[in-house]
């Protein structure tokens, strides 16, 4: 017997054995984990103006922010698109303007539904999914309360994907 046949009839008996390795789906797999890494980096993001009159809060790290309907919150009041719709008293909610215990802000909640419908009816048309993506632009000396009424406000009214404008350190 051979040298080379008696290594192998001994790796045989101990359970070893040869097996080609399938680099073809090994880089399957790594195309694959690129594709995805180049979708989740590089789609999502836009360039957002920002409001005048507002200092925005700082953070260090944070997500890209995407498409939605911008409101801005000032300490004179709540913006939908440029346009004031609630007025706020050093950046808090006027009871009167408010419903649900006040929860909601009703001037808010009527120009979010509205544009949720239409949204809706647009969506249907183009046979796109209506997303309900809100971008808010807060004033850092808001009180908490108010960007809270703003959120209930904003989901009672078909809009529950919520991002938060920051500026990065």
């Amino acid at each position: 017997m051979s040298l080379l046949n008696a290594r192998a009839s001994a790796r045989l008996r101990r359970g070893e054995q040869d097996f080609p390795l399938q680099i073809t789906s090994l880089i399957d797999s790594l195309v694959i984990i690129l594709i995805f890494m180049l979708m989740t980096v590089g789609s999502g993001s836009i360039n957002l103006e920002m409001a005048t009159n507002i200092k925005l809060p700082w953070v260090s790290s944070g997500a890209d922010l995407t498409q939605g309907v911008k409101l801005v919150t000032r300490v004179d009041g709540i913006y939908l698109e440029e346009e004031k719709v609630a007025p706020l008293h050093n950046g808090a909610v006027m009871p009167e303007t408010t419903a649900e215990a006040g929860k909601k802000i009703l001037p808010l909640f009527q120009k979010l539904a509205s544009i949720a419908v239409e949204s809706t009816k647009a969506a249907e048309k183009s046979g796109v999914k209506f997303e309900g993506k809100v971008l808010i632009q807060a004033d850092k000396t808001i009180p908490l309360k108010t960007i809270q009424k703003q959120l209930y406000t904003a989901a009672r009214a078909g809009f529950h994907d919520f991002k938060f404008a920051v500026l990065r350190q």
